[in-house]
This record gives C-alpha cells, structure tokens and sequence, in this order.
C-alpha cells in the first residue's frame, strides 16, 4: 500500500510538471522601482528547455561555488524576465524553500545597463522590509555563460537562508547592497532604454531530481503500453 501512495505521488509530481509548466516570458513592468511594487515571477516558472540556461553552480562545504556547464532548463524550474531601463531600478520578487539554491542570471545586456548590478533581500525580517542576502561581484564565468554579451553581466548562486519571499533588484553598479530607501534607488537606477534579460532557476535537491527523471520516465513507458 505504501509503495502504491508513493508511485502515485511521484507520477502526481511528474504529471504535474508535463501538464503545468509551461514556458512564459515575463514582460518587466512599471511601476516596479521598489521592494514593495515588486513584480511577481512566481506564476511563471516553467520546465521547457532554453539553451541559455546552461550554467548550474554547487555549493561546496567551504561555501565557495562549483561552477560547470550544465544546462538546467529541464530539470529546474526557471523564470525569464525582459526588461528595459527606464532610469529607476527594478524589482523582482520569486518563492524559494531553506536549502535550495538560486541560480540568478543576467543576459544579453545592452550598453545601457553596462554594470549593472543584483542584490537579493529576504522578505521574512530586516530593516526596510528585509534582510540583504548577497550581490551579484558583475564577473561572471563567461566561459560558461552563454547569454553573456558583456563582461559585466553579473551571475549569482544563493543558498536561500529561509522558506519564503525574495526580492531581486537590479541597478547601477553605485548601489549599496544595503540601501532601502526609494529615493537612493532612484538615483542609482537602470540606465533610461537599457535592456537586459534576467534567468531565475531553482535548483532542486538531487533526490527530488531523481524521483521526477523515474517518474517522467513512467509516464512515457505507461503511454507506449496504452498504444500498444
């Protein structure tokens, strides 16, 4: 009985990612130069395949990152943002559970955002509405990275601390990582007309991978017996 509740809810998973997610582009916008007009990307994860989501970071016991090339696009979850500067900064906001790691990538940068900058909050507690996580350094491994069109476009692995709401904001190299205020990101903000494209995957842990590949891989011999 127990081996048939788990089958059925792995097959439930794998069902769901064939049938839900589905591949969406996110249009960026306006207002968003805040943490509170932050624009949602949650209902707009998907699991289809992109070629330039092909960068996978692991985080090591030293809490250093190894970084290879290893497209993501099928096996994690993954939103795209297209945005356009206007002179503000832009806020994103995506859910993520303790544990997992995010992968958050900037591409096909215009000269318009040249360094460009991303610094993640978590919502949960912090001053100004959340804690600072970490900011993207803009030197990502270009070798790897194949949406790069520029040496800054900043890559960012984080280990999200808690279950929650993060907040991605994307500015001028200038800001402060720890700065809240809108009218500081006023000042700092994207370049009026600059455009660039931000990937947002969640890794899952490597069990969950593998309980999805057995249960995709059910699906499909299930679908061969009903044609046969």
């Amino acid at each position: 009985m127990t081996r048939a509740i788990a089958v059925s809810a792995v097959l439930c998973l794998a069902l769901a990612c064939c049938t839900c997610l589905r591949a969406s582009v996110v249009t960026e916008s306006e207002p968003n130069d805040y943490y509170t007009q932050a624009q949602s990307v949650g209902g707009h994860f998907s699991l289809d395949y992109r070629a330039d989501i092909d960068t996978l970071a692991v985080r090591n016991p030293d809490t250093t990152w190894t970084i290879t090339q290893t497209n993501t696009s099928t096996f994690a979850p993954h939103a795209t943002v297209e945005a356009t500067g206007d002179g503000t900064c832009d806020f994103f906001a995506f859910s993520g559970l303790a544990g997992q790691t995010a992968i958050i990538d900037m591409d096909y940068t215009s000269p318009g955002v040249l360094g460009a900058k991303m610094t993640v909050w978590y919502s949960g507690y912090g001053s100004y509405g959340g804690e600072y996580i970490a900011a993207s350094s803009s030197t990502p491994n270009v070798a790897y990275d194949t949406g790069t069109t520029l040496s800054t476009d900043p890559f960012l692995p984080i280990e999200l601390p808690e279950t929650g709401v993060y907040y991605i904001g994307v500015s001028d190299i200038t800001a402060v990582a720890y700065s809240w205020t809108p009218t500081y990101y006023t000042r700092v903000g994207v370049k009026d007309g600059g455009e660039y494209i931000i990937h947002i995957s969640l890794i899952p842990e490597p069990g969950t991978v593998l309980l999805l590949t057995w249960g995709l891989a059910a699906l499909a011999v299930r679908g061969r017996r009903r044609r046969a």
